[in-house]
């Protein structure tokens, strides 16, 4: 049983962080997690998109690009933009930033009718840990904001080798529902 207080960030956001856990089995991970090459964001509903990005401070900015212009090729509206934008930049600063290695990060968008499910895959095995952060800290809040806009989150141990921490986010409706 869970015995640590709520994130001092959840009343704010009006949510108490989800705690990791194991991946759900009704959700298959990606087959191969070795880094992908970018595939191309075109005029169409692909269904998957995968990004491989370098380790570097410029990667989050690069990842919203990506989730911006993929989002708005499948018409989905403001707010689920800007929520899998947040998303998308607290997990790859997460992966960028926790773990200690210069190599490759990949971004996997997968959406459905009506969800977003963001991953991101990184070489380090460890788990990712939830912080509780003073209130004039700088960091260590990024999992209670992917929390707070995502309908759910956790993470899972990469066959591959490293994990791949994943969320999924509502979209509407797209591509033709009633």
């Amino acid at each position: 049983m869970n015995t640590s207080p709520p994130h001092p960030m959840a009343a704010l956001m009006g949510v108490l962080p989800r705690q990791p856990g194991p991946e759900p089995a009704a959700v298959t991970p990606t087959p191969t997690l070795t880094p992908a090459v970018t595939s191309p964001v075109t005029a169409g509903p692909a269904s998957v998109i995968r990004v491989e990005l370098a380790a570097e401070y410029t990667a989050p900015a690069r990842a919203r690009r990506h989730t911006r212009a993929a989002l708005s090729s499948w018409d989905a509206d403001q707010d689920a933009v800007d929520s899998a934008e947040l998303a998308v930049t607290e997990l790859v600063t997460n992966a960028v930033v926790h773990t200690g290695t210069t190599e490759n990060v990949v971004l996997t968008l997968r959406r459905t009718k009506s969800r977003l499910r963001i991953e991101v895959w990184d070489h380090d095995d460890r788990p990712p840990v939830p912080r509780c952060s003073s209130p004039g800290s700088t960091n260590g809040r990024g999992l209670a904001v992917v929390a707070a806009v995502a309908d759910r989150w956790s993470w899972f141990p990469a066959p591959a080798g490293g994990k791949v921490v994943w969320c999924e986010l509502s979209l509407g409706c797209l591509l033709g529902c009633p």
